[in-house]
């Protein structure tokens, strides 16, 4: 667990953890694992661990949406959709919401440089935590195509937060 001290308030952000699809089946339980859509709420997971901006989420939804419209269909990809962005605000207090590694209330917010370096540190471990999760959220495990696609959203959320912090950087 990573921490930053800020007037008295000290914020940390624990590993990344996934539960799937929160509050959600993780799959059909009588089709193939090809057509489950696991892969897409564990990336979805990834995008809302450390949150950010209320775009951020936007897209973290919308990707999600897409995965899931992939995997199975596109109904079933607004349904899910439309539940994670009524489930996930921030500030709900559930364990899945927007920003959820973080032990403080977290709103929309661009991570400062403290935050993001933080982060960084922890996301490192997120292949390991990937390639060890247990079989009673993944079954059988997960296709090498669907690893791969948590594989790319993670490479996408690290190289967003390397940016962001060099553009914070430079900016002072």
């Amino acid at each position: 667990m990573e921490e930053v001290k800020s007037s008295e308030v000290t914020t940390t952000l624990e590993p990344f953890s996934t539960d799937g699809c929160s509050m959600y089946p993780d799959k059909n339980y009588i089709s193939t694992q090809e057509h489950n859509w696991i892969h897409c709420c564990i990336a979805h997971d990834i995008s809302y661990w450390t949150g950010g901006t209320e775009e951020q989420r936007d897209q973290a939804d919308e990707e999600l949406a897409s995965c899931v419209t992939d995997a199975t269909s596109s109904q079933h990809g607004q349904i899910m959709y439309l539940g994670v962005q009524i489930g996930g605000a921030p500030g709900t207090g559930l364990p899945w919401a927007w920003g959820y590694g973080w032990n403080t209330f977290r709103k929309y917010h661009e991570l400062d440089s403290k935050l993001i370096s933080i982060a960084l540190d922890l996301i490192v471990q997120v292949p390991e935590i990937i390639e060890n999760l247990p079989a009673d959220l993944v079954g059988d495990g997960l296709t090498d195509i669907q690893i791969n696609y948590i594989l790319d959203v993670l490479d996408y959320k690290q190289k967003e937060l390397m940016a962001l912090k060099e553009l914070q950087l430079t900016s002072k």
